[in-house]
């Protein structure tokens, strides 16, 4: 059924991923169960299924947009390829399925992946309780690949959903963090699922361990090298800076000094930070001058290479006193003496 407004329809989408959330975790418990225990209690596998009902009710039904999103008849609404013609441009104008397709698409594909990991996720776990080999389930890794498929377009879901529906939503600030942690955990238990037998000791800790870990080496990395070459650390919205005060003139060759101070992308971001320095900008304004000579007498290179008559040679003496003036004017603010 269509939802009647963005509220409903951000509510039916934030049950959906609270729900997962819980049989996620409830996953990863039974399986720490198995692997402490070599069993599991019938009440831990009652609340995976109760979750699984729950979570299999909202994947078989179509995720529909509210009333708003498509003209009144629904004729032109998703799933449907046909849009109005180019002369019905109000039409056009008020529909909005199009802004929703890429949250449509990683919703469909983070829920349908891991509703095929569920499909085979009894059959693993059974083999894995009875210590039979693991080889007897058909293609067992088939699970490990949708789980991962899963995971993969979660980080996609979750930046269309704060874009589009950040104003209504009704989760805490730190869902998506849980959400995207419970998930990767539940991979990396999975993977010990899929290459141990149990062996009478948890495997939950070490494995949201593992994932903390990975998420905070580059983090702890980059902080000991900031600290080792006493440098300021910018973060831009694709890349981490590290700055450190650097002197021209000492100890630097030209060789050195001529070749590109930025070994990458530079973002608008630092730009505009390092151009804040006053000292910086007497610099690039320098360096700004000292082009335009050079560009002046690269200038005055190419006329002189053409031989000249006596009809030229007024018009060539003209050019060598105003190229003369526009370097003087220029050197003027190195405080240096004219050129004669």
């Amino acid at each position: 059924m269509r939802p009647f407004s963005w509220q409903e329809y951000v509510a039916d989408v934030d049950e959906i991923r609270t729900n997962v959330n819980d049989l996620v975790v409830e996953t990863i418990k039974l399986i720490d169960d198995v692997y402490r225990k070599g069993r599991y209690t019938q009440d831990r596998g009652k609340r995976i299924d109760d979750r699984l009902k729950v979570f299999r009710e909202h994947t078989f039904a179509e995720n529909l947009l509210p009333y708003f999103a498509v003209d009144p008849y629904c004729l032109y609404s998703e799933g449907n390829a046909k849009s109005p013609v180019a002369e019905y441009l109000p039409m056009r104008q008020l529909l909005s399925v199009g802004k929703y397709e890429n949250f449509r698409k990683y919703l469909n594909d983070v829920y349908s992946s891991l509703d095929n990991f569920y499909n085979q996720f009894a059959e693993v776990l059974r083999v894995r309780i009875n210590k039979q080999d693991i080889s007897t389930v058909e293609n067992p890794r088939l699970a490990m690949f949708n789980l991962y498929s899963a995971a993969k377009a979660l980080t996609d879901f979750q930046k269309e959903y704060d874009l589009l529906f950040s104003n209504y939503s009704s989760l805490n600030e730190n869902f998506a963090k849980e959400e995207l942690e419970n998930v990767l955990t539940l991979v990396n238990v999975w993977r010990y699922v899929l290459d141990n037998q149990q062996k009478g000791y948890a495997i939950a800790y070490d494995a949201k361990q593992k994932y903390r870990k990975g998420t905070n080496y580059f983090g702890d990395t980059l902080s000991k090298a900031v600290t080792a070459v006493d440098g300021t650390l910018f973060k831009g919205e694709k890349y981490a800076y590290i700055i450190v005060d650097y002197k021209m003139d000492d100890s630097n060759t030209l060789d050195r000094i001529a070749k590109p101070m930025f070994p990458c992308e530079i973002e608008p971001a630092l730009v505009e930070k390092i151009n804040a320095s006053e000292t910086l900008n007497i610099w690039v304004d320098s360096m700004r001058k000292l082009g335009e000579m050079k560009l002046y007498i690269q200038r005055y290179q190419q006329v002189m290479q053409v031989s000249v008559d006596e009809k030229c040679l007024c018009s060539l003496t003209s050019f060598t006193e105003l190229l003369i003036e526009q370097i003087n004017s220029l050197w003027k603010d190195f405080f240096c003496p004219k050129i004669s």
